[in-house]
């Protein structure tokens, strides 16, 4: 479970969501990769067996340590990530920042941009946005989250009229 309490500011949230991010997939890369290395030496091994078998039995038995390792730390980040996507549209998609600010293109600009770790010029072409827009989207986005507090963004309280 994720302490909203612990983070001073909505940008302290949506960084941390970022970096989360980016350690998540850095680590799925790597155990990927490591899946991949086991298959090439499964594959060099041959029906001989011996000590190259053993080298890949090695390989997965490391591969397997480290995801075991690293299940905790991204359940965390993934719990975080998913939290901060609730903040911004709410349970079920109807809620958080899009319902306060009329339309989800601010709160698309913070899911772009640090729940998906785009870059901004990434962010601004998904958008069809330019990066000065999206850089101010952020900021007003940030300073609306703020003013009423995460719990009020999360749950969309003082939801503007549609």
């Amino acid at each position: 479970m994720v302490d909203p309490y612990k983070f001073q500011s909505a940008r302290d949230l949506f960084e941390a969501a970022r970096d989360a991010r980016v350690e998540e997939r850095r680590t799925m890369r790597t155990i990927g990769e490591m899946r991949a290395r086991e298959g090439l030496r499964a594959r060099a091994c041959g029906a001989g067996g011996g000590r190259q078998q053993s080298d890949s039995m090695r390989a997965t038995d490391r591969r397997i340590d480290y995801e075991r390792a690293c299940r905790r730390r991204v359940e965390e980040d993934q719990a975080l990530v998913g939290f901060a996507e609730r903040v911004l549209f709410g349970d079920g998609g109807d809620g958080g920042l899009a319902s306060l600010m009329r339309g989800a293109p601010y709160a698309d600009v913070l899911h772009c941009y640090y729940c998906e770790a785009m870059t901004w010029q990434e962010t601004a072409q998904a958008l069809g946005m330019s990066r000065r827009w999206c850089q101010g989207a952020a900021s007003t986005a940030f300073e609306t989250i703020d003013h009423g507090g995460l719990w009020r963004a999360l749950v969309g309280v003082g939801r503007a009229d549609r």
